[in-house]
C-alpha cells in the first residue's frame, strides 16, 4: 500500500465517545452576552451535545462559552459549530455514565 492509499483511507472525523439521540427539553446561556435560549437536546455523548434551539432560523455560531441547562444539571461547554440541526457543544469536562444516564432519563419524564 502506498502513501497516498492510506491518505485516501484514513477517515475525515471520527467521534472518541457514542451519542445518544434523544429529544430533551433544556436552556442554552451565552455566556458573553447572557442570551439563552429554549430548545432541545437531540443527542448527546461523554463529550459533547447537539442542542437545537427553538427559532425559527439558526445564526451560526462558532466558539464561545455556553452553559447548557437540563431540568436540575448545568454543564459548562463551547459551541464548536453551527448546522441545519442545531449547535454542536463540546463540554469543559466529560460527563460521567451516571450524568449521561440521568440527561437520557429527562426524556422520558418528559414522554411520560
Amino acid at each position: 500500500m502506498s502513501l497516498l492509499d492510506s491518505i485516501r483511507r484514513r477517515k475525515m472525523f471520527e467521534r472518541s465517545a457514542e451519542r445518544y439521540q434523544c429529544w430533551v427539553s433544556g436552556q442554552l446561556q451565552l455566556c458573553d452576552s447572557g442570551v439563552v435560549f429554549d430548545g432541545k437536546l437531540v443527542n448527546v455523548s461523554v463529550g459533547g451535545a447537539m442542542f437545537r434551539p427553538a427559532l425559527a432560523y439558526l445564526l451560526s455560531r462558532k466558539g464561545g462559552e455556553v452553559i447548557l441547562r437540563v431540568g436540575d444539571l448545568a454543564v459548562a461547554g463551547e459551541i464548536m459549530g453551527t448546522t441545519p440541526m442545531g449547535y454542536g457543544l463540546r463540554f469543559d469536562a466529560p460527563l460521567n455514565d451516571a450524568v449521561l444516564r440521568h440527561v437520557l432519563e429527562q426524556q422520558s419524564a418528559v414522554s411520560a
